[in-house]
């Protein structure tokens, strides 16, 4: 395994079993100069979109397309468990 290390030491009958997506948070912003922050909560299954400026008339739009990409974000990692995908 060239360019990883297995582990040595005291951690190195460690197998790492689970490994969750708890919260995220993103930023976004338009060709306008809008911009917004989008945070996720995988775990309870939520998102929350707060504006950070608004200059543009297309603010909504920004926040809504944002809106979709979180459900669909959240609809794809909500609870899932990526321990297999660890390259560590």
């Amino acid at each position: 395994m060239a360019g990883r290390s297995r582990g040595s030491g005291i951690f190195s009958w460690m197998v790492i079993t689970k490994f969750f997506i708890d919260k995220a948070r993103y930023r976004a912003g338009d060709d306008e100069g809008n911009r917004i922050v989008v945070e996720v909560d995988y775990d309870g299954g939520s998102y929350e979109i707060m504006e950070e400026e608004r200059v543009g008339a297309r603010m909504e739009d920004l926040k809504k397309k944002m809106g979709e990409a979180a459900a669909d974000m959240l609809a794809r990692k909500h609870r899932v468990n990526l321990s297999d995908r660890l390259k560590v």
